[in-house]
């Protein structure tokens, strides 16, 4: 019987087979090797490529790709046991670079075959700082030694080393005999890669010397180099940048800086703790919106439509980059990448974000939620990167071959992450598109009277009138085409002025192009809202209907209690069966004055000429808002409101549209306030109109956004409402309040405007802080 030790031998066949399989392109195996350089704390790269075309190769020229570092270099030793080692565990015991405290970047040792993957043979030359003398090493790899059936630790490879009192530190690293020509295409996506392989900048680390950061440079004579040259001043230019981190704790904290705001939206909410340090910055550079109206862009001039399709072309994508490099292939635009499921929701229309961010969507103008998403700019209209370093990095491990991460839960944690900032950003961008879209109408309108000289307030009579103008001016069309004789003599051969009637006219039809354009994407817009709202119709008719039910089923316990109590001879347990019956029936009573509210928006009997008289309309409503008013002592006077009156023009819902909104808005004002809370109504006659004003003691407006809160969805502009109301209230008691929606005022003018009326903000007087005023024509 024998007995010993048995040990494994490499065959020299892994070599190919690891270049081979590990590295499937030209930029990741150049990739690998710069990411040595570094770990080694070099500053600077140079990749200079010579006779690598295939005309060149074919003249029979000597082909090569020199990487060359001024990082700390590699001694003899070093080389010996760590470089010529598969699979070595140096990095693992050093994690981080002797002289800047870098995090290294791998531990597999992928960069020596990627060196195979290249070419037929490499030579290193190194110089390492060994006590005071610099040592130099050069070694000679003739991969094609390293053949099937040898074992790998027999095959020699030559080298040189020598001491020198004098010399420069780093790597040279010469792949000669290059195995593939490359093509004008490699050489863009290498540039293009090379720009972007890593995001190290300078950065003093505890212990450390101070990192200048990394800069990597392509040498050739072989390309043209026709990069046009993207800075964060042109990607700034855009539409807007979202930055988001991921807090101690898992708290993820998003600003945006975009078009529209004046100052940055920021925003924060709780996800996975596993994913904090991580941070991220994406610029937004959608394409030309379907609105003409509607410029996205900060800084047209400088972000051309040709510097736009290179920016699409040349950097969009959202990179992702562990530990300062790059990981392929996310973000890679070209290659059809979609790591974030951007462009898969794109093509099946998906309309909602998520759910998470149903609150924040209406206060920021969003019209439909359902259908927000549905302007989510694509992959080519997103420039950015994700940043995993820290403690994040242990979480994410690159796959084998370097072709992503491994699909873990943190990983997709970090792409849900992802997705609920974008979303975020886009309800943001969809309140823009639709806030130029009513600005745009409203100029439109002005423009319009100005030209014409119309006096119509409706949105049908301003369509019928600039109907009007463009059929008028087919009639003095012969105008502009007939010579005008009292402006020229039978003499006069020079050009006949433009007649002032046909100019007047051209104007006129401009004006009223403009018009009915506007119009139509302000009605395409509206009709965006009337979805949102009719969608609750159902739910409102439910609710009016099993509400009843409840309230009936209180009102037969009311009575068996009651029954109870008059047949029990305990006058105690009597006396508490009827308090219960009694406080049955006061909740019923208080409810039916809810449901009286529904039952007029649900009748549609209502929303014909039914007249009611507005003090009548006034006092349900506060019926309605009895709980909240009795809670937060909320006193209201209709003393000044005429008996008799009734607005003629308004049907009875619109009469409740105004005062229910009217009423909310002054209730929610209110409750933020700490000292006296006060509410007055009047409604009276003043020369051709009925005048409505509603004042309250409440937190007050900025009159600078007196106009602005009366388009459609723009809720607590000042953010001193909800904010407030939420400390105040608590999130359960708040979201029973509600929210707000933003459409309560836009409803208010809609209607006042529908019977030429007007509504706005005035000057409050003495003792109150807020004054709306709504006026109709009698």
């Amino acid at each position: 019987m024998e007995t010993g030790e048995v040990k494994f031998a490499v065959d020299a066949q892994l070599i190919g087979e690891l270049g081979e399989r590990l590295v499937t392109n030209h930029y990741i195996a150049l990739a690998e090797l710069i990411k040595n350089a570094y770990d080694a704390d070099s500053s600077e790269v140079d990749i200079t490529l010579s006779n690598v075309t295939k005309e060149r190769k074919n003249e029979g020229l000597a082909s090569a790709i020199t990487i060359r570092d001024n990082g700390s270099g590699m001694t003899f030793d070093q080389i010996k046991c760590n470089w010529m080692t598969i699979a070595t565990s140096n990095k693992i015991h050093h994690p981080f670079s002797a002289m800047y405290g870098r995090p290294t970047t791998g531990n597999k040792g992928i960069g020596r075959f990627a060196c195979q993957r290249l070419a037929e043979k490499l030579v290193i030359e190194s110089t390492a700082k060994v006590g005071k003398q610099y040592q130099t090493t050069n070694v000679t790899f003739v991969w094609d030694h390293f053949q099937p059936g040898e074992d790998v630790t027999t095959i020699p490879c030559e080298y040189e080393s020598s001491m020198s009192h004098t010399g420069k530190c780093g790597i040279t690293l010469k792949l000669i005999d290059v195995r593939d020509y490359w093509t004008e295409r490699d050489y863009k996506m290498l540039q293009k890669s090379v720009a972007l392989i890593s995001v190290a900048s300078a950065v003093r680390r505890k212990g450390y010397h101070e990192d200048p950061g990394f800069k990597v440079s392509v040498l050739t004579d072989e390309f043209e180099d026709t990069e046009i040259e993207i800075g964060h001043k042109m990607l700034n230019a855009g539409w807007g940048k979202l930055k988001g981190k991921v807090l101690k704790g898992g708290t993820l904290s998003l600003t945006l800086d975009c078009k529209g705001k004046e100052s940055p939206e920021k925003y924060k909410l709780d996800i996975e703790p596993e994913l904090e340090g991580i941070s991220f910055e994406v610029y937004i550079i959608p394409g030309s919106s379907r609105y003409s109206e509607v410029e996205n862009r900060r800084n047209p001039s400088l972000l051309t439509q040709v510097n736009r399709e290179a920016i699409r072309r040349d950097r969009s994508g959202i990179r992702l980059y562990l530990n300062n490099f790059r990981v392929y292939p996310y973000g890679d635009n070209q290659a059809g990448d979609d790591w974030l499921g951007i462009s898969k929701d794109i093509a099946r229309r998906r309309g909602s974000p998520s759910k998470v961010l149903s609150e924040i969507s209406q206060t920021i103008g969003v019209k439909d939620f359902n259908r927000s998403m549905l302007n989510h700019p694509g992959p080519e209209s997103l420039a950015g990167e994700v940043l995993i370093s820290g403690e994040a990095t242990k979480y994410f491990t690159p796959k084998m071959d370097r072709e992503g991460i491994v699909e873990t839960s943190a990983f997709e944690a970090l792409k849900q992450c992802i997705r609920l900032s974008l979303d975020w950003s886009t309800l943001h961008y969809e309140a823009f598109i639709r806030s130029e879209i009513d600005r745009a109408a409203t100029a439109s309108v002005n423009a319009f009277k100005k030209t014409t000289g119309s006096n119509s307030s409706t949105a049908k009579e301003l369509v019928t009138d600039a109907l009007n103008v463009i059929k008028k001016s087919a009639s003095v069309e012969h105008l502009r085409r007939e010579p005008d004789k009292k402006f020229q003599t039978p003499n006069d051969s020079s050009k006949k002025p433009e007649n002032p009637t046909a100019q007047s006219s051209q104007l006129e039809v401009s004006a009223a192009t403009e018009l009915l354009e506007s119009q139509f994407n302000a009605y395409d817009a509206e009709l965006d809202t009337l979805r949102s709202v009719a969608s609750t119709a159902p739910l409102m008719f439910v609710f009016s209907h099993e509400f009843k039910g409840i309230m009936s089923n209180l009102l037969t316990h009311a009575a068996k209690l009651e029954a109870i109590a008059n047949q029990t001879s305990e006058q105690s347990v009597s006396n508490q069966l009827l308090e219960m019956a009694n406080e049955a029936r006061s909740t019923t009573s208080q409810y039916s004055k809810i449901i009286k509210l529904f039952d007029v928006f649900s009748d549609s009997q209502n929303f014909k000429n039914k007249k009611v008289l507005v003090k009548n309309a006034v006092n349900q409503v506060i019926g309605g808002f009895e709980y909240l008013l009795n809670e937060f002592s909320i006193e209201v006077d209709v003393t000044d409101i005429n008996p008799v009156l009734k607005m003629s023009k308004l049907n009875e819902a619109e009469l409740y549209s105004i005062v229910i909104n009217a009423i909310s808005n002054a209730v929610k004002a209110l409750i933020v306030k700490k000292s006296k809370r006060n509410i007055r109504l009047s409604v009276n006659k003043k020369d051709d109109e009925i005048e409505m004003l509603v004042l309250d003691t409440g937190v007050g407006l900025s009159h600078d956004l007196w106009e602005e809160v009366f388009n459609p969805f723009i809720s607590d502009p000042e953010g001193t409402i909800y904010s407030n109301l939420s400390s105040t209230l608590g999130d359960q008691q708040l979201a029973t309040l509600g929210r707000g929606s933003g459409l309560g005022l836009h409803i208010i003018k809609s209607i006042a405007t529908k019977h030429k009326g007007d509504v706005s903000f005035v000057k409050p007087p003495k003792g109150w802080n807020t004054c709306l005023r709504v006026c109709v024509p009698r």
